[in-house]
């Protein structure tokens, strides 16, 4: 039994090595291109934030944490919201602390009953009464603080604190 003659390993080898850079070189393209997207997207975003602005307008909030809120009986939170900025801002949430504890509940708009998605925006300088309903019993007491935050990671309310929400 023969083996393969030195020439046509050293062939071999060298197909095989260029197949695999190949594959390497196609694959690291992509994800080069892939990341690049990323990126340019992100800081697209990022810039067009810096327009951005958002105002809880304190002496409209109105909330009643009298620790009994369920599925059926949830306890609530409103205010009016004011888009101080220049671009549209959806995915409103606010931040509520209380009891030592963070949590955050999806804002809805009071009249319409929907929630600020990118095809139903708070548009600049419009001022809406939203909610929150809160579906989880909070302890009986005042919050500590809230704010509103936004899809943007710079643009929120800033923190209103010593919030009243005794009964």
């Amino acid at each position: 039994m023969r083996g393969v003659s030195p020439f046509i390993a050293t062939i071999l080898l060298i197909a095989f090595s260029v197949a695999v850079g190949g594959l390497m070189m196609s694959w690291y393209m992509g994800l080069t291109k892939t990341q690049a997207g990323l990126v340019s997207n992100q800081t697209e975003q990022e810039t067009t934030c810096n327009w951005g602005g958002i105002r809880v307008l304190t002496e409209t909030i109105k909330c009643n944490f009298a620790g009994n809120g369920s599925s059926t009986n949830p306890e609530y939170l409103n205010f009016s919201v004011h888009n101080s900025g220049s671009i549209n801002l959806y995915n409103l949430k606010v931040q509520v602390y209380v009891g030592g504890i963070a949590r955050t509940y999806d804002l809805y708009e009071v009249l319409t009953n929907l929630t600020f998605t990118p095809s139903y925006p708070l548009k600049p300088e419009e001022i809406k009464t939203v909610a929150a309903n809160i579906t989880e019993d909070l302890p009986f007491s005042d919050a500590d603080w809230i704010r509103v935050i936004t899809q943007c990671s710079n643009v929120n309310s800033g923190y209103i604190r010593d919030v009243d929400c005794t009964p």
